[in-house]
């Protein structure tokens, strides 16, 4: 018996947590469990020593985002370290922005498996891309969430029935990161790369220094990046006044090279 289920996500711009929320709600719903929502994108979520354990009442719903193919690498170690299982069944969920989701799926499965949880279902779902409003513009839209519900019901028979779990995730199957081109296909460098603050219009209300996942930006002097930047876009995306930019060029020519070689639009994977 499943009493209770978890949606668990890492979600700079929210995408992930809208698909990782509404499929768990979906999934209560149909086994008349207990919901709850477990936000860890922001760094006070993340501190060290932090534990989240799961039982095999439990269903937990677990979205990530895609970069480069993979997870973010510096979220993955937090996912090892605070998520336990015990025969608890899970459901794996990665967007990504329209090119592909590479290996992220695959390297959330091994996570999980690892810390004892049977994967019972997974999905990689297409969303508006943060780097480029022309990149599955408007994704999720409503055919988007409604494969989302159907997924979420079709996860919880399968958690409710104890299916056999997915097979197990080899390291090896996990393929490196993705290198980023620029537009005439020599690889695009933008590492450290961080955002530009327009002084003409910041008014520095903090906002951006507020949604940094990594903490990054400081305050009040906003135009700072102290940390490390990871290109979440966040602070771009999330900026009322639309103040915070990318001008490094090899950044901006990656983005050019997505909006013209992955335009199209890209189904979404289930299983099942």
């Amino acid at each position: 018996m499943i009493k209770k289920v978890t949606a668990a996500f890492f979600s700079p711009v929210g995408s992930t947590g809208q698909l990782t929320e509404l499929i768990a709600r979906t999934a209560a719903e149909a086994l008349g469990a207990e919901y709850a929502a477990l936000d860890f994108t922001l760094p006070e979520a993340r501190r060290a020593g932090t534990k989240h354990a799961f039982t095999r009442e439990d269903l937990l719903v677990f979205g990530m985002p895609t970069y480069a193919g993979r997870l973010p690498n510096k979220i993955s170690p937090f996912v090892s370290s605070a998520f336990s299982g015990d025969e608890t069944p899970a459901v794996a969920v990665v967007t990504y922005g329209n090119r592909s989701f590479g290996s992220s799926l695959a390297e959330m499965k091994y996570l999980l498996q690892q810390n004892d949880f049977g994967i019972v279902s997974e999905a990689a779902f297409p969303c508006a891309h943060v780097f480029s409003d022309k990149l599955a513009p408007g994704r999720p839209d409503d055919d988007d969430l409604a494969a989302a519900a159907e997924f979420a019901r079709s996860s919880a028979e399968a958690a409710l029935s104890r299916r056999s779990p997915l097979p197990a995730v080899a390291e090896s199957e996990i393929a490196p990161y993705y290198r980023p081109l620029t537009e005439d296909g020599t690889p695009a460098d933008f590492l450290k790369a961080k955002p530009w603050t327009d002084p003409d219009i910041c008014n520095g209300g903090g906002k951006c220094s507020r949604v940094c996942p990594m903490g990054a930006i400081a305050f009040p002097d906003v135009s700072k990046v102290t940390g490390v930047c990871i290109k979440c876009f966040a602070c771009v995306r999330l900026c009322p006044r639309g103040a915070k930019h990318f001008v490094d060029p090899d950044l901006l020519s990656h983005i050019r090279m997505l909006e013209r070689d992955h335009a199209e639009r890209k189904e979404i994977y289930m299983f099942p």
